[in-house]
């Protein structure tokens, strides 16, 4: 009899953990005893608890060197309680903390009592059939093999179940009745019964019968053995109570402090007392309650004798070092959780020493071969001291040793900080498993393979996956060819036994239950597979082979099998996300126990530079520089979140991709390279302009010079065996395959062109490529064109939801009874060279995708079916039926969506981005997309094409804002283009309906896209077109009013030169603008082409002048107040303006400058003369290089006195004429002056004329001829030879017509015979024949006089010669002539009145009105406010008056083309068209693209063979019965209300419907009212709704009211707060939806369902065929909802929204409307989360002068529109009471203070301020501290006020991307989806 008696906690201490140390020390192995020792005792007792002791049946079932000589207190403590619980036959259940002790527990147990077990590591995969009975097939014969529960309760063995919080909670309950009664039914129809029963059965019957029975006898002597961590703390599945009533608990702590110490000091004996003291303690400090109370994950106490190994290898390692082996702080801790760390070890006083400071690096490994034929190596480490020298493992591989260690090679480039890596990975290597954690890219794999070359390792990788089940780990189930099944091991598993390095790579992506299968091969070195095999560590396997007597065959008989001492595990993981509930981080307290971590950072600039120097000799270093300063820089920078999360794209797996680039094609640019590998085109805003931001910081810019493709020259060409693509030239192989080659329907465009030629660039460098784009942008058409051109043979793979990582690479089928593999064309095209396309793969799931990472990285897989695909390198295996070389020709192209909504995809790129080449795929630009559409519709009219493009530009715009769902591609133009060409008599609005109907249903988004569409000419609706033509109105008859005759010449006159001056230049500031262009022609034809909108309002006069360019006129609009210098293309494509406030500082508002402009072509194309009367001075400005230049001539003389105030000149204002501008001249005079100036600008001369007169006015009729009026308004020519300056003065007489007075207003009567260019028009209105001024023939000629066009003071006509037109702003018009209108009456307004000089008629043509009464004429997208404002837009106020009719705020300039420009003050911009055979041409053009207005009857028509042609009946008229048709409204109505709120549409029945009839609802006709139920809308078309009956339509708008105000009753509400409040709500409708849409977005991923396998009816599984072929029920999978616990999002996303309620809000709401706008955004907020209330959690303050003020809890929810409208009320009324001040900053950082404590999903505040910072000393500095002050709380801030640009200075002080301008409502939506898409990244 064994008798274990107590020794002294230190000794026993020592040998417990001594054992535990041996596991993977060889050395130490003789220290062990076991209980061979003692004989053959017959019991064995722990104290005064004692238990018989059985000789085994089957002796290698029990366990072999668990048990210590003698051990510790604890150990036998917890020992004697189990056999207490044996004797009683009680099953018993051990918990406690993650490590290996409690198995170690049952495993010594069943050691001393000399116990045979059966062990099963249960997991989320264990089925019932892995716990009592599974089918085999031997001999094509069927049968059921026991399994561990059912052997272990027959065989009388102790069942170990371990894991059982893994296990699904409905496999365990199987057991139930076993645990309780010892009873179980079996599949193959025996019944178990416990011993004693059967027993009594037996003695009553016999044998015989029991086997009739089927009944087979429970030993008495089975007992269970359940391992588990508590749930809740840990993660798991909870105990089903019946289950947990079957066990007895209890808790297994760790050992105490002295047993871990004296074990540490023996391990470690000639290490400082004090270090392993200071170790120790640290460790149990972080484990345990303590750990909990901090929130801190549990240190592995178990595994601190691992340290001691360290240092007895390396005395010298700091312990912080030390410690991060164990407990990877930078990796695993939140920043909160760092400090409580920080504060731990400080309070133990370790030195905060980093890894990269231990002072140890790698120096030499020398591998040699030892006695038993395995291979050591020996390692030394250098340090300043004493180098470190030990004797670690090494693998089986001969000849490969490497010579020096420390070198670099080929493929590794050995840096200071990787020789230091490497020493730290030696020494943990030499004592247990190790893994490696880094983010993507940052040389995880390079070094793991370096390690195991260094170390003549055979590696065997295993790719992890998130669906990776334990068989895919272990071993996979297979069919022999006889049929019969059988069972392969992995390649963790072949490692194990060969004693090779597996390479377990993406550990994070593996299931925490999956990986817990591994904790007994790591911490023990055993490992029960599926068939029952035992893989057994070396020494227990030699000393269990010398105890059976037993030779190795016959250990593998026995089903067991040693494991290599040289094995070892190498796991390459990234860092776990933390602060996300989204997903538990993989690194938790359990796997913790089983590595030891090291951190590989990203390299330092040094590092990166060396490496990348050396592996890439030839690249520019100054390319270079540029990279690795900008990545460096992104890197450090830790404040910004959304950098940080772009580090991944620019891992230096990425800048050794660019490097190489710039190496081989020399033209590359940094910049490009740049965007292309962050794929910056489909990032979010704050990330985009955050990186643009940080690229600028350190110098790379865009490059000014783009190649092109030169003209006349090809795209690309095939010549001589070569592909040309561009400039770059690839050679063509032979291809045998041809049927294989794509050959598709492809239109060359520039913009293709360029991708082709870069994807070229990346497959001459062996690159595989990666294609991201939205949908229709041509992705497969061009990898398509691309292998076509190429000649290279494709294998193509559509990728979904469903695809597995074995379908990915083999479709399992079933023939003749056995599993045969069918190789996936991903085999094919590896084994033949092909190309691999791989479509959607953002529809597969990432863990599956991410198995083509080895394949990309290193050009090995394996494959279900066990094969393994390596490379053609020299050292890879050939010649074996297991092995597939790659070839060499094999390229991976793959195709992806965009990430994020409405794809709903996976995000391929962030997941294996850097291992790919990547190529952003967008819709084609603007000239690429017009050029490839009239290829595929070469007769559809220019104009449509445009329109088509520009509409779909914009949709993408607002696609890719997030505002609207769908991304309109260009593949929906393609086939509108298309159907155009092929029907062309269909009107546009029908065909493009062919792509809208698809969002008919949707009342919002329609209008949404209408407006849109119709922006952009595109009319929607045939049926509602209109013609809106002036009427053109003959001119009267001609009637001749007088003429002037030459006198005598009064003078010869000379021009002098004079001294020109040109100072400068001045820098300027330029900023670019969106026009937001709307064409005028789509429902509704008029003179009108387009308009849009400038973000100003101009209170002072404006200047215009346009010159001539391509590929339309320049106009430059000059404003005086403010001062500032438009520039833009005349039909809206693109603008720009520049700031004149240093150039022309306005005095004051009374007196204002008086600015003219002149802008210059030729050489000086893009240049501008701005003249200021007041001073008569000129400013050259030249719009392209942003300068301005003073022009200095001797009469630009500053009138101004010694304040600088303006005076008036004395004899009146300065004049400037550019109508010589082409010229590059222009003449300046001065009223009441005798001089008159010329200045040439480009030759830089001037010369001034002196006139014996006082000069009133000038017409220029010529260069050289020349009408003056004197001060005295005597007549005078000035005339010279042509071309030459006029020098001659003459006087002129007038001969008038005593009618003079009569045609005061009156058109002047014009002949044929007057051209327009030779009229002329005086400051008095007199028009003036010039025919004979400038004509040569007759000199005295006299001048003809036609009347008065213009009274005297209003505004000069504008001459068109273009079209021989003069047109006039006139404020009425003659009425329409319809009958009953009085003769001569006017309608008042705003004309142009357009007389057309050779068609003799005139029209007057209506300009656009006001808005509406009060309106500021001003678009939604420019909300600011002017000196000039009424309030009559804003929702808030009532009234304004109109302006119409006010001619002098309506500027008009000609264009070289014919048509007219007209400029309001409010900004508005008008393009008019008055040519009329322009008109006529444009209006036949139009009528053929709005189409017919009713189609014709249809009906069906046959041919016959004969010709003849029959009818097919008749055509019917819909009766509301047939499809698609529906039935009018009769009686409106509520409806019923459904209970269970189900989607309804039609049926004339629910309340809350959608698409019906006169139910309330949505989307319907004939309803009293609206009512959203929250179910997608159904739309009935509009025809339907305009045929509603009229009686029907007033009993529903009766009802409506009735309900309205009962409604209003309900909610006491008064109606003029609805009135106010619905007025409020409709002026935010649009950007509610745009909002709604976004918030959908970010939930909408959750709506996914997953794969549960293990089921009996669903869909076959394709890796339970075997079990399928064996019979089992259990073989189908079905989708089902998530779990809880996988929920994308299982919290609200936590909002404050603190808002502006200061007093200065209020003040200065008058001059921008700043609050008004701040209550829409909060209303629009309200709005929009009103039914996602489960998904946001919002409260709203407010910062003032008094502090905090709280408008909104976060518990307030399900507002009405009375509260909402509270909430508004009370914020106005807030910041007209409260007092002056400012609290910006005190509270945004209480607000982050508080939402920081608070669980949520997410955190956002969002500060809404009016940037008076510097009213109220408020820091920028300090104020983007305080944003950053907490990590997981996301802190922006939106500037709803910029007066004096004070916002614009501020956000340039604030980090990129946290502070906007927001200056008006509709941008609110895209800013809000800017902030909320920002934490996707992080």
């Amino acid at each position: 009899m064994w008798v274990l008696r107590a020794c002294s906690p230190a000794d026993s201490a020592v040998r417990r953990l001594r054992h535990v140390h041996n596991i993977l020390s060889k050395a130490c192995c003789s220290s062990n005893a076991s209980s061979d020792n003692f004989g053959e005792p017959e019991s064995v007792s722990i104290g005064d608890t004692g238990a018989t002791i059985v000789p085994p049946t089957h002796a290698e079932l029990v366990p072999t060197k668990h048990l210590p000589i003698q051990p510790g207190q604890s150990v036998l403590g917890h020992l004697r309680w189990i056999m207490q619980k044996d004797a009683l036959g009680q099953d018993v259940f051990l918990i406690g903390p993650p490590g290996s002790l409690r198995r170690h527990l049952a495993m010594q147990y069943c050691e001393l009592t000399q116990r045979e077990v059966e062990y099963v590591s249960l997991s989320r995969d264990t089925t019932e059939s892995d716990l009592k009975q599974r089918r085999e097939i031997q001999g094509g014969t069927a049968f059921y093999v026991d399994q561990a529960a059912v052997r272990a309760a027959l065989e009388g063995r102790v069942l170990i179940l371990d894991g059982v919080e893994k296990a699904e909670r409905n496999v365990l309950p199987v057991l139930n009745n076993l645990l309780e009664n010892r009873e179980m039914q079996l599949e193959d129809g025996c019944f178990l019964i416990p011993a004693a029963r059967y027993d009594a059965l037996k003695e009553a019957s016999s044998q015989a019968e029991l086997d009739r029975w089927n009944l087979k006898r429970v030993s008495d002597r089975f007992r269970v053995i359940a391992l588990g961590l508590p749930v809740p703390r840990y993660k798991g599945n909870p105990l089903d109570p019946p289950l947990r009533s079957r066990f007895q608990g209890h808790d297994v702590e760790s050992l105490k402090y002295p047993e871990y110490m004296a074990l540490m000091e023996e391990l470690a004996p000639g290490v400082s007392k004090r270090k392993l003291q200071t170790l120790l303690s640290v460790a149990k400090a972080l484990s345990g309650t303590v750990a909990s109370e901090l929130k801190l994950p549990d240190f592995p106490v178990d595994s601190i004798h691992y340290l001691a190994g360290i240092l007895r290898a390396a005395p010298d390692m700091p312990v912080s070092a030390l410690l991060q082996t164990l407990y990877p702080t930078s990796v695993l801790l939140t920043a909160d959780a760092l400090k409580a760390y920080a504060a731990c070890v400080q309070h133990f006083k370790v030195d905060d020493i980093s890894t990269e400071e231990q002072p140890y690096c790698l120096s030499d490994v020398l591998v040699r071969e030892e006695d038993d034929g395995t291979q050591s190596a020996r390692v030394t480490l250098q340090s300043a001291d004493e180098p470190a020298v030990f004797t670690t493992a090494a693998g089986n591989l001969r000849g490969h040793a490497v010579t020096d260690a420390g070198a670099s090679t080929a493929k590794f480039v050995m840096t200071d900080y990787h020789r230091n890596f490497l020493a730290r990975l030696f020494l943990s290597h030499s004592v247990s498993d190790v893994c490696i954690v880094g983010p993507k890219g940052c040389g995880k794999t390079a070094v793991a393979q370096r390690f195991a070359e260094l170390l003549c390792y055979q590696c065997e990788s295993v790719l992890l996956y998130q669906d990776m089940t334990t068989r895919d780990l272990l071993q996979q189930r297979m069919t022999l060819p006889s049929g019969d099944t059988a069972w392969r091991p992995s390649p963790l598993v072949t490692a194990a036994i060969n004693g090779n390095l597996a390479i377990l790579d993406g550990l994070h992506r593996l299931n925490a239950g999956t990986l817990g299968v591994l904790q007994r091969l790591l911490q023990d070195r055993e490992l029960t597979l599926h068939d029952g095999t035992r893989l057994l560590r070396h020494d227990r396997y030699e000393h269990l082979k010398a105890q059976l007597a037993c030779t190795d065959e016959e250990m593998l008989k026995r089903g067991v099998q040693r494991i290599h001492p040289s094995f070892r595990v190498l796991a390459l993981a990234e860092p776990p996300i933390l602060n996300r509930s989204t997903k538990p981080p993989w690194l938790n307290p359990e796997s913790l126990t089983m590595f030891l971590y090291h951190y590989v950072r990203p390299l330092s600039s040094v590092e990166e530079t060396s490496i990348l120097t050396e592996l890439v000799p030839g690249c520019d270093r100054s390319q270079l520089d540029q990279l690795f300063r900008f990545t460096h820089a992104l890197r450090q920078d830790k404040q910004n979140s959304m950098l940080t999360s772009l580090n991944a794209s620019l891992s230096t797996r990425q800048l050794l991709r660019i490097s190489r680039r710039m190496e081989q094609f020399g033209d590359e640019n940094v910049h490009l390279a740049i965007h292309k590998a962050c794929m910056s085109r489909f990032l979010p805003q704050l990330p985009r302009t955050a990186l643009e931001s940080t690229l600028e910081s350190v110098g790379i810019r865009p490059s000014t010079t783009q190649l092109e493709t030169e003209a006349g020259v090809a795209p690309w060409e095939k010549k001589d065996g070569h592909l040309r693509i561009g400039r770059t030239t690839v050679a063509l192989l032979e291809n045998e395959t041809q049927v294989k080659v794509p050959n598709v329907l492809f239109y060359d465009n520039p913009q293709h062109t360029q991708v082709m030629e870069e994807m070229l660039k990346d497959f001459l460098l062996g690159e595989h490529l990666l294609l991201v784009g939205n949908q229709g942008v041509g992705k497969n058409k061009l990898v398509d064109r691309f292998l076509y051109l190429l000649d290279r043979p494709r294998e193509y793979i559509q990728l979904h939801r469903d695809t597995t990582v074995q379908s990915l690479t083999l479709q399992p089928t079933v023939r003749d009874g056995r599993i045969i593999y069918e190789d996936s064309p991903l085999v094919v095209a590896l084994q033949h060279g092909h190309i691999l396309v791989v479509d959607e793969a953002d529809k597969a799931p990432t863990h599956v995708t991410c198995i083509l990472k080895a394949l990309v990285e290193s050009g090995e897989m394996i494959l279900g079916d066990g094969r393994r695909v390596v490379t053609g390198s020299a050292s890879a295996p050939t010649g074996l039926d297991n092995v597939i070389v790659a070839h060499s020709n094999f390229r991976l192209i793959v195709l992806a969506n965009r990430p994020g909504f409405p794809f709903l995809g996976n995000d391929f790129f962030a997941s294996l981005g850097d291992m790919f080449s990547c190529h952003a795929i967008d819709n084609p630009d603007r000239a690429s997309e017009l050029a490839m559409l009239s290829q595929y519709g070469p007769d559809v009219p220019r104009d449509i094409l445009e329109k088509l493009v520009s509409a779909f530009g914009e949709l993408r715009g607002l696609a890719d804002d997030g505002l609207i769902s769908y991304p309109y591609s260009t593949r929906e133009v393609v086939n509108i283009v298309k159907h155009i060409q092929k029907y062309w008599n269909e009107g546009l609005p029908v065909v493009v309906r062919n792509v809208f109907d698809f969002d008919n249903y949707q009342p919002e988004l329609r209008k949404q896209i209408a407006a849109i569409v119709t922006k952009h000419g595109i009319p929607v609706d045939e049926t509602k077109k209109k013609k809106s033509l002036a009427e053109r109105i003959p001119l009267p008859r001609q009637s001749f009013l007088g003429r002037l005759v030459r006198g005598a010449a009064a003078a010869e006159c000379d021009w002098p030169q004079q001294p020109l001056t040109i100072q400068g230049p001045e820098r300027l500031k330029t900023t670019a603008i969106d026009l937001d262009l709307k064409k005028a022609r789509s429902q509704d034809f008029s003179e009108k082409l387009s308009e849009f909108q400038l973000p100003v309002t101009f209170s002072g006069k404006i200047s215009l002048s346009a010159v001539k360019s391509d590929p339309s006129d320049t106009v430059y609009l000059l404003s005086s107040v403010p001062a500032l210098l438009f520039y833009f293309n005349a039909h809206g494509m693109e603008g720009s303006y520049i700031q004149l406030h240093d150039l022309f500082p306005t005095v004051s508002w009374r007196q204002r400058r008086e600015l003219s402009i002149v802008g210059l072509e030729g050489p000086l194309l893009g240049s501008v003369l701005i003249h200021d009367a007041a001073n008569n001075s000129l400013i050259l400005v030249d719009t392209v290089n942003c300068e301005a230049r003073s022009v200095i001539f001797e009469d630009s003389e500053a009138r101004a006195d010694e304040t600088g105030t303006l005076q008036a000149l004395s004899s009146g204002e300065s004049h400037i004429c550019g109508d010589f501008a082409s010229q590059h001249k222009v003449f300046v005079y001065t009223v009441g002056s005798s001089i008159i100036n010329m200045v040439d600008i480009l030759e830089g001369d001037c010369q001034a004329l002196t006139l014996p007169i006082s000069i009133k006015s000038v017409v220029f009729a010529s260069y050289s001829s020349w009408l003056i009026r004197a001060d005295d308004n005597s007549l005078f020519m000035l005339s010279g030879p042509e071309g030459s300056l006029p020098t001659v003065l003459t006087s002129l007489d007038a001969e008038m017509s005593t009618e003079v007075g009569n045609f005061a207003a009156i058109v002047p009567p014009v002949t044929a015979a007057s051209p327009l260019e030779n009229l002329a028009v005086d400051d008095l209105g007199y028009v003036y024949n010039l025919t004979n001024v400038s004509s040569t023939s007759d000199k005295a000629a006299p001048i003809e006089i036609f009347g008065v066009l213009l009274e005297p003071g209003t505004q000069a006509p504008v001459l068109l010669p273009e079209s021989a037109q003069l047109v006039q702003l006139v404020g009425e018009a003659p009425a329409p002539r319809t009958e009953g209108a009085p003769e001569g009456a006017k309608v008042p307004g705003n004309y142009l009145r357009v007389v057309d000089t050779k068609a003799k008629v005139v029209n007057y043509v209506a300009m656009d009105p006001p808005k509406k009464a009060g309106g500021r004429h001003r678009s939604d997208k420019h909300a600011s406010a002017s000196f000039f404002d009424d309030g009559g837009d804003d929702p808030f106020k009532m009234g304004g008056f109109s302006r119409q009719g006010d001619l002098s705020r309506i500027f008009p300039v000609g264009l070289s083309t014919g048509d007219l420009v007209t400029v309001r003050s409010n900004g508005t911009v008008s393009l008019w068209q008055v040519a009329r055979q322009k008109i006529d041409k444009a209006l036949s053009e139009w009528e053929k693209m709005v189409g017919q207005v009713g189609r014709k009857k249809l009906d069906i028509q046959y041919t016959m063979k004969d010709g003849e042609k029959k009818l097919r009946g008749k055509a019917k008229e819909g009766d509301g019965k047939g499809p698609g048709e529906h039935k009018p409204p009769t009686h409106p109505k509520h409806g019923k209300v459904d209970p269970k709120n189900a989607p309804h549409v039609g049926g004339n029945q629910w309340a809350g419907g959608t698409g019906g009839r006169d139910t309330a609802g949505l989307g319907g006709v004939g309803g009293p009212y609206r009512l959203d139920a929250g179910h997608e809308i159904h739309q009935v078309p509009d025809s339907v709704k305009d045929a509603v009956p009229r009686e029907v339509t007033e009993a529903a708008r009766a009802m409506a009211l009735k309900v309205w105000k009962e409604k209003l009753k309900e909610i006491d509400m008064a109606e003029f707060d609805a009135q106010l409040y619905n007025h409020l709500s409709g002026s935010v409708s649009r950007q509610v939806a745009a909002l709604r849409v976004i918030i959908e977005a970010l939930e909408a991923n959750e709506k996914d369902r997953s794969w549960t396998r293990h089921q009996t009816s669903g869909d076959l599984d394709d890796n339970k065929l075997i079990e399928g072929l064996t019979g089992e029920k259990d073989i189908y999978r079905r989708r089902t909802d998530l779990d809880q616990d996988n929920h994308l999002q299982q919290k609200p996303k936590r909002l404050r929204l603190v808002v502006d309620v200061s007093a200065s809000m209020y003040y200065f709401n008058g001059t921008d409307n700043r609050l008004d706008r701040q209550l829409l955004a909060v209303l629009m907020l309200l709005q929009a989360i009103d039914k996602h209330q489960d998904k946001f959690s919002l409260d709203i303050v407010g910062h003032s002068g008094e502090g905090e003020t709280t408008f909104l809890k976060a518990s307030d929810k399900s507002l009405n529109d009375k509260q909402r409208l509270a909430i508004l009320q009370r914020m106005k009324t807030h910041s007209q009471m409260c007092m002056s001040g400012d609290s910006t900053l005190d509270v945004m950082e209480t607000s982050i203070r508080d939402l920081a404590k608070e669980e949520a999903d997410e955190h956002f505040v969002i500060v809404l301020s009016d940037a008076e910072f510097s009213r109220y000393g408020i820091d920028p500095t300090k104020f983007a501290s305080a944003m950053a002050s907490e990590e997981k709380v996301n802190a922006f801030v939106i500037f709803i006020g910029n007066l004096r640009d004070s916002a614009d200075r501020i956000i340039q002080d604030l980090p990129a991307g946290k502070a906007f301008l927001c200056m008006d409502t509709s941008t609110l939506p895209n800013l809000l989806q800017t902030i909320f898409s920002s934490s996707v990244l992080q």
